[in-house]
């Protein structure tokens, strides 16, 4: 929705964010927005253009635009209305996944609004559809989104390794981008170039 890949510096929690583009109209923002309107702090520039339709016409993307794994997700999605503030600038509408109502009467205005699920099941393609309210003069908009698998935990590292393995990553002038969070855990995702033992309590071995 966005046009560059997005990460850190822009996402200080360094989140992956990529472009996305269909055959919906792409619009540019005329609103001035931060990161701190938004309680999960998304980058600025993620929200500096967005997806919409026509007048009375439901919004509908594939998005995200892969096959995903039957399994449960968590989705945040991101809407703004990109024109100059005013007390005319806000658009409502309903949000659906897959055909299941993900938010009812959502009023996008132009200092933004995000809604969220912790845990939705989504398994293959993803359609989300907007539909906009009765005798909206603007159709709807999207403007960001993000979608992670949520995985079971399988145990922790040993505290002492991660507080070691935490200082190490700050004395590096530039870390692996994946140098974040648990070192060893999901197990068979540890950082890049550590190595792990298999107890429920994880080891840095290497």
């Amino acid at each position: 929705m966005f046009v560059c890949e997005l990460s850190f510096p822009d996402d200080k929690f360094n989140r992956m964010w990529q472009p996305f583009k269909d055959e919906n109209p792409v619009v540019i923002s005329n609103s001035n927005i931060s990161s701190s309107d938004f309680w999960n702090l998304p980058p600025v520039k993620a929200m500096s253009t967005g997806i919409t339709t026509s007048k009375g016409k439901p919004l509908e993307i594939q998005w995200p635009p892969v096959l995903l794994q039957s399994s449960y997700y968590y989705i945040s999605l991101y809407f703004q209305d990109n024109r100059n503030p005013s007390p005319f600038s806000w658009r409502t509408f309903d949000v659906a996944i897959n055909g299941h109502t993900f938010y009812s009467n959502l009023n996008a205005t132009s200092k933004g609004v995000t809604v969220y699920a912790a845990q939705w099941p989504l398994s293959g393609q993803t359609k989300i559809t907007m539909t906009p309210s009765p005798d909206m003069p603007v159709g709807p908009i999207v403007n960001a989104g993000e979608v992670y698998q949520i995985l079971p935990l399988s145990g922790r590292t040993q505290t002492r390794d991660i507080i070691a393995m935490e200082d190490l990553a700050k004395s590096l002038q530039n870390p692996p981008r994946d140098w974040n969070g648990d070192p060893c855990r999901p197990k068979g995702n540890s950082w890049t170039g550590v190595t792990c033992s298999d107890q429920f309590i994880a080891r840095v071995i290497a």
